[in-house]
């Protein structure tokens, strides 16, 4: 309490300070502490905000408005730990796009492609991370592997990443770990050449 005087009695800006909890909102993320001291964090937007995003009559050229949705959903995956929160935050963004009279098909096909290309990324990311794990697993002993990796070419019309995992999960799961002791199962996406 003191240092909040002190710091009112020094100029003209007065300062408000918070109660130490769990729970904080820095800039455009929220982030809370579990009791179990888990972090996990998700998009903060001010009620305030207008969302003008640029409107498709703008005079910007035609992929701009492709580098703010990649940028928008990049950012909103960086931010929400959990997969929903994602999800709702893409579903406003597409909205609030909407509202700014961008053709829905238009828009579909920008926030499809961009979200194909984060999924590819981030693919990519996960295969170099298991690479790199597993030569750290052979490089301890040949430790049991735990992972199975399903590689596929891209292709526009895929089997949507969600319905294989769902299939993995329904008839291969079970059979995986019980017998070979696999606990992780990860898609994987190559570019076409």
């Amino acid at each position: 309490r003191h240092q909040l005087r002190d710091v009112n009695n020094y100029g003209i800006l007065k300062w408000t300070m918070e109660e130490p909890s769990n729970k904080a909102i820095f800039l455009d993320l929220d982030m809370t502490i579990s009791e179990e001291g888990v972090i996990s964090t998700r998009t903060f937007q001010k009620p305030m905000n207008l969302y003008l995003y640029i409107p498709p009559q703008s005079a910007h050229q035609d992929g701009l408005m492709k580098g703010i949705v990649y940028g928008e959903l990049k950012r909103y995956l960086w931010q929400n730990t959990k997969r929903e929160d994602y999800i709702k935050m893409v579903s406003k963004f597409f909205q609030r796009c909407l509202k700014r009279n961008w053709p829905y098909k238009r828009l579909y096909r920008i926030f499809i492609d961009a979200n194909r290309k984060l999924a590819d990324s981030k693919s990519s990311q996960a295969t170099q991370n298991a690479t790199m794990s597993q030569e750290q697993h052979d490089n301890e002993g040949n430790k049991k592997r735990d992972r199975v990796f399903l590689k596929l070419k891209f292709h526009p019309n895929y089997i949507p990443r969600k319905k294989i995992r769902e299939l993995y999960e329904e008839e291969l799961e079970d059979v995986l770990r019980d017998q070979l002791g696999v606990d992780q199962f990860t898609i994987c996406y190559s570019r076409a050449q």
